[in-house]
Protein backbone atom coordinates (compact mmCIF):
# COMPACT_ATOMS: atom_id res chain seq x y z
CA UNK A 1 0.00 0.00 0.00
CA UNK A 2 1.60 3.24 -1.14
CA UNK A 3 0.90 5.88 1.48
CA UNK A 4 2.30 9.39 1.20
CA UNK A 5 2.73 11.46 4.37
CA UNK A 6 2.84 15.23 3.90
CA UNK A 7 3.10 18.27 6.12
CA UNK A 8 -0.23 20.01 6.38
CA UNK A 9 -0.54 23.49 4.90
CA UNK A 10 -3.29 26.00 5.54
CA UNK A 11 -4.13 25.98 1.84
CA UNK A 12 -4.50 22.18 1.69
CA UNK A 13 -6.63 22.17 4.83
CA UNK A 14 -8.94 24.89 3.52
CA UNK A 15 -9.33 23.21 0.11
CA UNK A 16 -10.04 19.80 1.65
CA UNK A 17 -11.83 20.71 4.86
CA UNK A 18 -14.89 18.63 3.98
CA UNK A 19 -12.75 15.48 3.73
CA UNK A 20 -11.15 16.16 7.11
CA UNK A 21 -14.63 16.50 8.61
CA UNK A 22 -15.90 13.38 6.80
CA UNK A 23 -13.20 11.26 8.42
CA UNK A 24 -14.12 12.70 11.81
CA UNK A 25 -17.80 11.83 11.24
CA UNK A 26 -16.87 8.14 11.42
CA UNK A 27 -16.61 8.66 15.18
CA UNK A 28 -19.96 9.70 16.72
CA UNK A 29 -18.44 11.25 19.84
CA UNK A 30 -16.29 13.72 17.88
CA UNK A 31 -17.56 17.29 17.80
CA UNK A 32 -15.06 19.28 15.74
CA UNK A 33 -16.41 21.42 12.91
CA UNK A 34 -14.86 23.64 10.24
CA UNK A 35 -14.05 26.41 12.73
CA UNK A 36 -12.13 24.01 14.99
CA UNK A 37 -10.02 22.76 12.10
CA UNK A 38 -9.25 26.27 10.89
CA UNK A 39 -8.21 27.72 14.27
CA UNK A 40 -4.85 29.44 14.08
CA UNK A 41 -2.70 27.67 16.69
CA UNK A 42 1.04 27.99 17.48
CA UNK A 43 3.18 25.96 15.06
CA UNK A 44 0.11 24.10 13.83
CA UNK A 45 1.35 23.92 10.24
CA UNK A 46 4.89 23.01 11.33
CA UNK A 47 3.63 20.00 13.29
CA UNK A 48 0.48 18.70 11.57
CA UNK A 49 0.49 16.04 8.86
CA UNK A 50 -1.84 14.15 6.57
CA UNK A 51 -1.75 10.81 4.75
CA UNK A 52 -2.78 10.15 1.15
CA UNK A 53 -3.44 6.95 -0.76
CA UNK A 54 -3.98 7.48 -4.48
CA UNK A 55 -4.59 11.19 -3.75
CA UNK A 56 -7.35 10.35 -1.27
CA UNK A 57 -7.09 11.69 2.28
CA UNK A 58 -6.91 8.65 4.57
CA UNK A 59 -5.63 10.12 7.83
CA UNK A 60 -4.19 13.09 9.67
CA UNK A 61 -2.70 14.51 12.83
CA UNK A 62 -3.66 18.04 13.80
CA UNK A 63 -1.17 19.24 16.40
CA UNK A 64 0.12 22.49 17.81
CA UNK A 65 2.66 23.72 20.30
CA UNK A 66 1.58 24.25 23.88
CA UNK A 67 4.26 25.57 26.19
CA UNK A 68 7.27 23.31 25.57
CA UNK A 69 5.51 20.31 24.01
CA UNK A 70 3.54 19.25 20.95
CA UNK A 71 -0.14 18.61 21.62
CA UNK A 72 -2.22 16.30 19.44
CA UNK A 73 -5.70 17.75 18.94
CA UNK A 74 -6.93 15.16 16.43
CA UNK A 75 -5.35 11.95 15.19
CA UNK A 76 -7.59 10.12 12.75
CA UNK A 77 -7.28 7.32 10.19
CA UNK A 78 -10.24 6.22 8.08
CA UNK A 79 -11.68 2.99 9.45
CA UNK A 80 -11.04 1.00 6.27
CA UNK A 81 -7.36 2.04 6.28
CA UNK A 82 -6.52 1.06 9.84
CA UNK A 83 -3.95 -1.65 10.58
CA UNK A 84 -1.85 -0.74 7.51
CA UNK A 85 0.76 1.29 9.41
CA UNK A 86 -0.63 4.70 8.46
CA UNK A 87 -0.98 5.81 12.08
CA UNK A 88 2.60 4.77 12.79
CA UNK A 89 3.86 6.75 9.80
CA UNK A 90 1.92 9.80 10.91
CA UNK A 91 3.26 9.37 14.45
CA UNK A 92 6.85 9.16 13.17
CA UNK A 93 6.30 12.30 11.12
CA UNK A 94 4.97 14.15 14.15
CA UNK A 95 7.98 13.09 16.20
CA UNK A 96 10.31 14.35 13.45
CA UNK A 97 8.45 17.67 13.21
CA UNK A 98 8.42 18.06 17.00
CA UNK A 99 12.15 17.48 17.29
CA UNK A 100 12.83 19.97 14.49
CA UNK A 101 11.10 22.58 16.69
CA UNK A 102 13.07 21.37 19.73
CA UNK A 103 9.92 20.02 21.36
CA UNK A 104 10.87 16.90 23.29
CA UNK A 105 7.45 15.81 24.52
CA UNK A 106 4.11 15.02 22.89
CA UNK A 107 0.86 15.11 24.86
CA UNK A 108 -2.69 14.04 24.06
CA UNK A 109 -5.97 13.05 25.63
CA UNK A 110 -8.02 10.06 24.53
CA UNK A 111 -11.41 8.75 25.64
CA UNK A 112 -11.02 5.94 28.16
CA UNK A 113 -13.39 3.75 26.13
CA UNK A 114 -11.20 4.05 23.01
CA UNK A 115 -9.16 0.95 23.83
CA UNK A 116 -7.69 0.61 20.32
CA UNK A 117 -6.30 4.14 20.42
CA UNK A 118 -4.89 3.67 23.93
CA UNK A 119 -3.25 0.43 22.81
CA UNK A 120 -1.78 2.21 19.75
CA UNK A 121 -0.34 4.99 21.89
CA UNK A 122 1.12 2.56 24.44
CA UNK A 123 2.71 0.60 21.59
CA UNK A 124 4.34 3.88 20.54
CA UNK A 125 5.71 4.48 24.07
CA UNK A 126 3.15 6.94 25.37
CA UNK A 127 2.61 6.76 29.11
CA UNK A 128 -0.60 7.43 31.00
CA UNK A 129 0.00 10.51 33.15
CA UNK A 130 -3.48 11.39 34.35
CA UNK A 131 -7.17 11.60 33.65
CA UNK A 132 -9.91 14.20 33.36
CA UNK A 133 -13.46 14.47 32.08
CA UNK A 134 -14.92 16.16 29.03
CA UNK A 135 -17.90 18.51 29.12
CA UNK A 136 -20.27 15.51 28.96
CA UNK A 137 -18.46 13.87 31.90
CA UNK A 138 -16.84 11.17 29.75
CA UNK A 139 -13.50 10.04 31.12
CA UNK A 140 -10.37 11.10 29.22
CA UNK A 141 -6.91 9.61 29.65
CA UNK A 142 -3.95 12.01 29.48
CA UNK A 143 -0.89 10.49 27.79
CA UNK A 144 2.65 11.78 27.22
CA UNK A 145 5.61 10.65 25.20
CA UNK A 146 9.16 11.86 25.74
CA UNK A 147 11.26 12.19 22.61
CA UNK A 148 15.03 11.74 22.41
Amino acid sequence: MDIVIKNLSKDYLERNIDEFINILKEFPYEYWNKEHFLLDLPNKFDLSLYALKDNMLVGYIIASQKEDYAYIHKFMVRNEFRSFGIGSKLQQGLEHNSLSLMLYKIRLVVYSFNEKAISFYKKHNYKVTGERFDRDLRKLIVMNKKLQ
